[in-house]
């Protein structure tokens, strides 16, 4: 039963980033011309600290996982993002959206990894598989539903009240993870960090 909950709340939080990161991600052009008075050429300033932060925060996840617990590794992930996302869309220098940019992609892979991870670990073997195909099309389909509402979402709003709603998805996202451990009975692996 405590498995069971855990994979709702991890699924839920997994939807939740699938709606934030849908919501923002056709928004990128408008950041560079609306917020930060750029020609629509320059969007390549946002793509390149993101591509890089990527590959970097890649290869420190990869380096962390044996060192800090997933659900740890999960909370830093959330709350960095849905800060980063919030400042994107606030921001109106270029060195700090690109900063954001980068910040964000750094702390994207610790998401993935540590919700995975999870997932695994409260999972039996023989149902991974369905479990993560599952998991997969709900993100995918969260994600396509914003994509679809953005444009909508920005003319009924504002970009900034739209990048703070794709922070604030990722916040909720956090809150689910936050009761996995309490779920689960315990705090830790024997042979795992707290």
């Amino acid at each position: 039963m405590a498995s069971r909950r855990t994979l709702l709340m991890l699924s839920l939080s997994f939807f939740a980033v699938g709606l934030g990161v849908g919501v923002i991600s056709p928004l990128g052009i408008f950041v560079v011309t609306q917020k930060l008075g750029l020609p629509a050429g320059e969007l390549k300033w946002l793509f390149i600290p993101y591509g890089i932060g990527e590959i970097i925060g890649g290869m420190i996840t990869f380096g962390l996982v044996s060192r800090i617990s997933p659900r740890k590794l999960l909370l830093l992930g959330l709350g960095v993002n849905a800060t980063g996302i919030i400042v994107t869309g606030i921001s109106d220098a270029l060195w700090l959206t690109m900063l954001a940019q980068f910040i964000i992609a750094l702390l994207q892979p610790a998401i993935f990894i540590g919700n995975n991870v999870l997932v695994m670990k409260h999972t039996d073997a023989g149902y991974i598989g369905r479990v993560t195909g599952i998991r997969t099309p709900l993100m995918t389909g969260a994600m396509l539903i914003m994509m679809s509402l953005s444009g909508v979402l920005k003319d009924l709003l504002s970009l900034e009240w739209v990048y703070a709603l794709g922070g604030l998805f990722l916040l909720v996202g956090l809150l689910m993870v936050l009761p996995v451990e309490r779920f689960s009975g315990k705090t830790s692996e024997p042979n795992e960090p707290a």
